[in-house]
């Protein structure tokens, strides 16, 4: 005899039963046609009673600020731009950085660490001038930073990054976070799939109980009651 289960139950195991593997709460929600609220509520029960495998993974999401896309619009990053003048010109103190790229030197000394961090220039000694390390500007997403924030910004704007790609890119993540240019998320991706017993209970058959807000008469005289749920009266 087939089991009665409560309808979003129902839906819930029919669904997982006809998907070819672990699927996402909004793509069983679609394809139920059932209120995805409801059947994560459903999906808790059922993992409770053991039918329903609940998958838990986590990940970062990276999203694009404005800061960031401004940067990608505007071509060189500061660094590179420096790094330019000081081929060009040999070692130059910071204001004169500053007038030659036409910002305060206060934008130049933020772009210092990273000047240093890419290996494009050097501090000299005594005078304080920065020379430059580099004959030419090598090709700016060739550094792990420039790349990534093209990956945001190629990816509509969010990047999903699997746990070890996080881990392996973290100071890079927090490199780009520290200028503005993304926003960094901790985010959990849950996936639903039928455990062996799940399958088993469906393969013996299953049934969507019938659900009234009310008893009705009818019900009381053919019995019906019996094989009804009924949803809790709302005060």
């Amino acid at each position: 005899m087939p089991r009665d289960l409560p309808q979003n139950q129902y839906a819930l195991l029919t669904v997982l039963a006809g998907s070819s593997g672990p699927a996402l709460l909004p793509d069983l929600a679609e394809k139920s046609g059932s209120d995805q609220s409801l059947l994560s509520a459903a999906a808790v029960e059922l993992a409770e009673a053991g039918w329903v495998a609940v998958v838990e993974t986590p990940f970062v999401e990276l999203t694009l600020e404005e800061a960031g896309s401004a940067q990608l619009q505007a071509g060189d990053f500061p660094e590179f731009a420096i790094t330019r003048i000081l081929i060009e010109h040999g070692p130059l103190g910071l204001p004169a950085i500053a007038g030659k790229l036409g910002a305060p030197p206060t934008e130049v000394g933020k772009s210092l660490r990273f000047l240093f961090s890419k290996g494009l220039a050097k501090k000299e000694k005594g005078t304080g001038d920065l020379a430059p390390l580099v004959t030419e500007v090598p090709g700016q997403e060739s550094f792990d930073d420039v790349a990534l924030l093209w990956r945001v910004q190629q990816s509509d704007g969010k990047l999903r990054l699997s746990p070890g790609e996080s881990r392996k890119l973290g100071p890079t993540v927090s490199e780009l976070k520290s200028r503005g240019f993304v926003k960094a998320r901790e985010r959990t991706e849950r996936t639903y799939a039928l455990t062996d017993a799940g399958s088993a209970v469906v393969a013996d058959g299953i049934e969507a109980k019938r659900e009234r807000n009310q008893l009705e008469p009818e019900m009381l005289a053919d019995g019906s009651w019996r094989d009804i749920k009924f949803r809790p009266y709302d005060v």
